[in-house]
């Protein structure tokens, strides 16, 4: 029997980024391809939400961490540079917390918005 081959063609969301616990309400719209990785939306992040990129970061998704792997050993969790959006985004509706600076703990919320 012949296998079929997945697509893996690239795919864009919409992400509602809020910033938890701001008032008035803090929130930005960003558009990133299905095929970008932790880290590098942890960096697209760090520009849209006016971050430096100073402190620590991770993402929870469906209860695990992805984070900053120079940090792997002091933390737990996973390499955010090994798993795409692809890996981790079913579809529309789906959330997911990112948390900036540790001590601070600027938590946000990230909401799939649209999955063309």
């Amino acid at each position: 029997m012949a296998r079929t081959k997945r697509s893996t063609t690239p795919v864009v969301y919409q992400i509602k980024v809020t910033l938890q616990g701001s008032k008035p309400p803090t929130w930005r719209r960003m558009q990133v391809s299905s095929t970008t990785t932790l880290a590098q939306l942890h960096h697209m992040l760090q520009r849209v939400m006016g971050w430096e990129g100073y402190h620590l970061y991770h993402f929870v998704v469906g209860g695990l961490e992805y984070g900053d792997p120079s940090m792997l050993e002091e933390m737990e969790g996973e390499d955010a540079r090994r798993v795409t959006l692809a890996a981790l985004v079913s579809g529309e509706k789906d959330k997911f917390l990112y948390e900036y600076d540790f001590g601070d703990s600027w938590d946000h919320e990230l909401l799939i918005r649209a999955v063309p």
